[in-house]
Parts: structure tokens; C-alpha cells; sequence
């Protein structure tokens, strides 16, 4: 999809990660009922940036603003396809799977032997996508609260990078 482009995210970038976050469908599969709050969001981001665990990419089709990514480092061999999400206008372009397959991409560029993510059982679209990437669905399982609407039921699926 050369329509797309993305990038290790800075604190110059924070109003485009922070547009992302309060779309609708980002704050529902976020578990909050309300956007973020502007500040407390913005120290988050801040202390995520400056972390060694996780990194956040922002994702522009045609140089605007589409998605974002973050991918964790748990060790040296093993990495997480933490959370995600694309700006509801741009849903429907094959963008959420180019997002997996990046970051797919990213943790074998650094060594990594799996990486995991964690889908909700009421997210037919995810999972479907992680299935169709060779995710395989483990028995490991988590309980959610959202702040938005009561208890989700999360499944963690791992993807072997060896070769």
C-alpha cells in the first residue's frame, strides 16, 4: 500500500496520536466511555515515549493522520502487538491488517521468535485478521473491565517468527 506511511511517534506528533484516540470506535475499544482527557493522555504518551518497553508509531495515508500502532518489547525473543486503531473514516482500506503486518515486520527486524496480542472474543474483525496472519489462539485468557460497557473476555494469540 504505497498510499501508506508510518513513523516511530515523538511528542511533536501528540495531537495526531491524541485524534486518534478520541474517535468513538478508539475510545470503545479502549474501554473508556469518554474521550481521554487532553493532559492526563498527553503525560501518558509522554512516559510511554520514554520507556524502553513500548514504541508508538502514527500511520498516514497520503500524509494524513490514519492510524496508530504500538509494539512491545517483553524480552529479546518475544514481542507484543499491543493496541491499535484507525480514525473511522479510513476503516475499510485494508489498513488494520497492513498495521499487523507491520509491526509483524518490526519485531523479526529485532530478533524476535513470537510475538502475541490479546483480542476480545466480541471482536470478530480482529481476530479474524490475526487468524488469517497464522495467529494461533492459546487457551490463556484475560477479563477486562471497561469503563464503557461492563466485562470483556480477551484471548491471547501468538504467531511463531521462527524460521
Amino acid at each position: 500500500m504505497e498510499e501508506l506511511t508510518y513513523k516511530v511517534a515523538t511528542m511533536q506528533d501528540y495531537d495526531d496520536f491524541y485524534k486518534i484516540k478520541c474517535d468513538p470506535e478508539n475510545v470503545k475499544w479502549s474501554g473508556f466511555a469518554n474521550a481521554p482527557d487532553y493532559e492526563r493522555m498527553k503525560e501518558w504518551f509522554r512516559q510511554q515515549l520514554e520507556g524502553n518497553k513500548r514504541t508508538i508509531y502514527l500511520c498516514y495515508w497520503k500524509g494524513e493522520v490514519c492510524g496508530f500502532f504500538y509494539l512491545d518489547k517483553l524480552s529479546d525473543k518475544e514481542f507484543e502487538a499491543a493496541s491499535s486503531g484507525v480514525l473511522k473514516e479510513y476503516t475499510g482500506r485494508g489498513i488494520g491488517t497492513w498495521l499487523v503486518k507491520k509491526r509483524i515486520e518490526l519485531a523479526q527486524e529485532q530478533g524476535a521468535e513470537t510475538i502475541s496480542t490479546w483480542v476480545a472474543d466480541d471482536n470478530p474483525r480482529s481476530w479474524k485478521r490475526f487468524d488469517n496472519l497464522g495467529f494461533q489462539k492459546t487457551d490463556t485468557q484475560e477479563d477486562r473491565e471497561f469503563i464503557g460497557g461492563g466485562i470483556k473476555v480477551f484471548h491471547k494469540w501468538v504467531l511463531s517468527l521462527k524460521k
